[in-house]
């Protein structure tokens, strides 16, 4: 895992958000309707194949309040702190394609969904075009009552880069990190 500075390739890519929310909140999710979302840590999995990339599409999810939300996340990002962004870059022609049946973003959401103690809250969340069985590319972790954000920012990013590579089946060193300092 390689922790940098904030720059993020305008490449087709994979990624995933570490969002935390302090408190449960019940929140309407455009069609999807609405669902009780606990405090703690939610794992957004999404990838970046139009057009400015990952760099386009991180700093849509960076900025958060969109006017008019665009994808799922958009609703549940507006109330979570983003805590960190891990990304992988991929050559659409060989990786999306050849490389991978399964695309990254599913079998990253598919590896995290089994952990203790994940949670799918809403069916459908960032998955309306998911051909890979994904319940949802939203994963959540309830916060227990010992457990504060520091817990969740000190242990998250090594149990959750571990996960992703093992289930891409890149290096640990081809993910890379950035921690976004709370926004």
């Amino acid at each position: 895992m390689r922790v940098l500075k904030p720059v993020i390739p305008a490449t087709p890519g994979v990624y995933a958000l570490q969002l935390y929310l302090e408190q449960p909140l019940t929140l309407e999710v455009g069609k999807l309707g609405g669902a009780l979302f606990p405090a703690g840590m939610h794992i957004y999995l999404g990838s970046a194949w139009g057009p400015g990339g990952l760099r386009a599409r991180l700093k849509h999810h960076i900025s958060k309040n969109p006017i008019h939300p665009h994808w799922h996340i958009d609703y549940l990002r507006r109330v979570c702190k983003l805590d960190g962004i891990y990304f992988f870059p991929q050559d659409e022609k060989k990786d999306k394609h050849t490389f991978q049946t399964t695309p990254f973003e599913c079998l990253w959401a598919q590896s995290l969904t089994p952990l203790s103690p994940a949670r799918i809250v809403l069916t459908g969340f960032g998955a309306s075009d998911c051909r890979s069985g994904c319940l949802s590319h939203l994963v959540s972790f309830p916060r227990t009552d010992n457990q504060d954000f520091t817990y969740f920012h000190k242990t998250f990013p090594s149990l959750i880069i571990n996960k992703l590579a093992v289930a891409s089946n890149i290096s640990l060193d081809e993910i890379v990190f950035i921690s976004t300092g709370f926004n």
